[in-house]
């Protein structure tokens, strides 16, 4: 990386697994928790930060998916244990937390787990759907579900094809949101 502070983004995908994996495995070992905001984190206790798409906020490189999270997919953890675990990732430096309806109990789990710091977390669910309506119910069940009153992104969980996602078609009415 060298002594630069901006973080080199020409990273392959060999490299950065070995890098995340390390600095995941180094973090926990020393119990590092904080990452700091703004700058990208080259300190090698903390999880590397780098500003997410155009958004502005300052993340670390390592998300949190919540698909392990369910019983039925393998996860042999208790409820409490489920929860517990979010909340450790959290204290290691995970700022990103995805999921998404139809993880089956993913959404309660992390709203569970993301009480009392919804508000330093960057929260992403998805939908099954483009119809208007159907999103609608599924993002106010995901809401719910997360025990928050807001998402920072919701996504379109496995698009049934380009061709078919124009911004028309998935949001038919006159207020557009600007791409990010």
């Amino acid at each position: 990386m060298g002594s630069s502070t901006r973080l080199d983004r020409n990273v392959d995908r060999r490299d950065f697994l070995k890098t995340g994996v390390s600095v995941v495995v180094g973090s926990v070992a020393a119990g590092s928790g904080a990452v700091a905001a703004g700058e990208p984190s080259t300190d090698p206790k903390q999880i590397p930060t780098r500003q997410l798409g155009k958004t502005g906020r300052m993340l670390p490189i390592l998300g949190y998916g919540g698909a392990g999270l369910p019983k039925k997919w393998g996860n042999p953890l208790s409820t409490e244990d489920r929860v517990k675990l979010v909340r450790t990732v959290y204290d290691r430096g995970v700022r990103y937390f995805d999921t998404a309806g139809n993880y089956m109990e993913s959404q309660s789990i992390l709203g569970e787990g993301l009480k009392g710091i919804r508000d330093k977390v960057y929260l992403v669910t998805k939908v099954e759907t483009t119809v208007p309506a159907e999103v609608r119910s599924a993002v106010e069940k995901s809401l719910e579900e997360l025990q928050t009153d807001y998402l920072d992104a919701i996504l379109i969980h496995g698009t049934p094809g380009l061709e078919q996602m124009t911004v028309d078609r998935a949001m038919p009415t006159s207020r557009h949101f600007p791409v990010m």
